[in-house]
């Protein structure tokens, strides 16, 4: 899968564990979404550096 397939992040710092979910543009073998752990973090309910980078290479990957 490319970054450009994917059309949306959003990550939810509230719950336990922080999650991320990934909306995709097709359907994959897990669907149209893929959820996923965020990686722990030092600061509960900071943002995390990890998911922000992630979000930045997706929005490039979509110029591209």
């Amino acid at each position: 899968m490319a970054l450009s397939d994917i059309m949306n992040v959003s990550y939810s710092p509230f719950v336990s564990p922080p999650r991320v979910t990934l909306l995709l543009r097709r359907p994959g073998i897990f669907g149209n979404r893929i959820n996923f752990a965020a990686p722990a973090r030092m600061v509960p309910f900071s943002s995390s550096p990890v998911i922000d980078e992630l979000i930045v290479r997706i929005d490039a990957g979509r110029r591209a």
